[in-house]
């Protein structure tokens, strides 16, 4: 099985991971640079490069932002907790995972999974149920970054957080009546941060099982953040800390 990619960056990230790419096709009208280095470096790896007509690559976009191209894909492997877990043995710097507590937009598991790379986590880990699928929409919000950050799923969050406590890792819930600002925390040691599904928030047993729960304070009248944009605020905060304490990662 394979999947479609579309946009610069996120074929140009499955290129640099060594993605099997089964073929990459181009609109006749993309120009720039970028499509231009797209090319070149496909062409290096021995991926067949297709130029097709612009409706022709429209219509296989179906209509979504393309930038001129599209990618099949071989599907994301995942990996389970424990096979993350040893993989991550070899990281001497403080451990930084996200829990993706039933993230069932596509667009929101993509942006959380940029600002997760971007900031330096070390993986992701998802339930096997009720998780937004990587599709085409997930991978062009993650910008690349999906076909990057290492991916576990598992059965059960609660029993995943559990073993994540077993090896040390602190587990953070992220709650709007959370004990105290997420800048309280100390977030330099390892830590597992957890976002809640995008309108229920964390499942009762998962809330349970965190060792601590913080908030994002507002200010304004808006009640609440999207996923996405509370997940980029946590992950910068990760980053901060660390940097201050002279560990960007």
């Amino acid at each position: 099985m394979s999947r479609i990619l579309y946009g610069i960056h996120p074929i140009q990230a499955a290129l640099e991971a060594d993605k099997p790419i089964e073929k990459i096709v181009v609109s006749k009208s993309a120009r720039g640079t970028r499509v231009g280095q797209l090319i070149s470096h496909a062409r290096k790896k021995g991926v067949p490069v297709q130029y097709v007509a612009p409706e022709v690559l429209k219509k296989k976009a179906e209509s979504r932002v393309s930038q001129g191209v599209l990618a099949w894909v071989s599907e994301i492997r995942w990996q389970s907790l424990e096979d993350l877990l040893d993989k991550l043995k070899s990281v001497s710097n403080p451990l930084f995972l996200l829990i993706l507590d039933q993230i069932e937009d596509p667009h929101n598991l993509g942006a959380i999974a940029r600002s997760a790379e971007a900031f330096g986590a070390h993986g992701l880990i998802l339930p096997q149920r009720r998780s937004a699928p990587m599709s085409a929409v997930a991978s062009k919000a993650a910008a690349g970054a999906l076909e990057i950050l290492p991916i576990a799923r598992v059965r059960n969050l609660s029993r995943a957080i559990e073993m994540l406590q077993a090896h040390n890792i602190w587990v953070i819930g992220t709650d709007e009546k959370g004990d105290r600002p997420v800048w309280e925390t100390s977030l330099v040691d390892s830590v597992a941060v957890v976002i809640g599904n995008e309108g229920t928030g964390m499942r009762r047993l998962v809330r349970e099982k965190c060792d601590e729960l913080v908030q994002i304070p507002l200010r304004g009248k808006t009640p609440s953040l999207n996923a996405s944009v509370a997940a980029g605020i946590l992950c910068y905060e990760v980053f901060k800390q660390r940097l201050a304490e002279g560990n960007p990662k």
